[in-house]
């Protein structure tokens, strides 16, 4: 199986998807160096109490511009990159959770606050129904706010439909039988090795529904 030619891979989905068992595979496999984005509240949860998730987000924005520059620098040293988020996506959760002069004042910082250029050279989406990825996290007794979720989810779509910094692959999956599934998740793997550039939707049955 050939190795995938791109230094830097990220992957990107939402919570339940298993993005990051992806990164992980990736890693393995092709020995890429894992750059995980650090844990933060839970802002789909139904349970979540914080007095501020404006603070929160801000956050989450403020150490994914830190971590994008760095990655300018580990780049030198460090050639083969997979991590488990893009830059723009952030403002895709607070746009799903935020509310009024919260999610204004967001918007405005968010756009001050804009990272180093350094687009992945491969961006892979797995995409999923938001009742899917709701039953995933259930299996997991993780309390989920299934109008955020769906919020999200839409969201997502709609900015991977007009993605167009990186070359992508957008796989749509169910994780609920995707990740026991070895043949499957080795078809994956090959298929993210083997693109080369381009915007490709793919199926994890490896049905291909479209090539731009």
């Amino acid at each position: 199986m050939s190795n995938p030619e791109f230094g830097h891979i990220a992957v990107e989905g939402l919570p339940g998807s298993g993005h990051n068992r992806l990164v992980m595979l990736l890693a393995e496999r092709y020995e890429y160096h894992p750059e995980l984005e650090s844990n933060w509240f839970d802002p789909l949860s139904s349970d979540v109490r914080t007095e501020s998730p404006l603070s929160e987000h801000l956050r989450r924005l403020v150490w994914r511009f830190e971590h994008q520059k760095s990655l300018i620098k580990t780049d030198m040293f460090r050639q083969r990159i997979v991590t488990d988020y893009i830059f723009d996506t952030h403002r895709l959760w607070g746009e799903a959770i935020l509310e009024n002069s919260a999610r204004v004042l967001y918007k405005h910082i968010a756009e001050i606050v804009a990272p180093p250029k350094v687009a992945p050279g491969l961006v892979v989406y797995l995409q999923c129904e938001s009742t899917t990825l709701l039953r995933a996290l259930r299996h997991e007794h993780r309390s989920i706010d299934h109008e955020r979720l769906t919020a999200l989810t839409d969201g997502y779509n709609r900015f991977f439909f007009e993605y167009e910094k990186s070359p992508a692959l957008i796989v749509r999956i169910d994780p609920n039988t995707l990740w026991d599934s070895e043949p499957q998740v080795d078809e994956l793997l090959g298929r993210i090795a083997a693109h080369k550039s381009g915007k490709q939707y793919i199926m994890s049955r490896d049905a291909e529904l479209l090539r731009d």
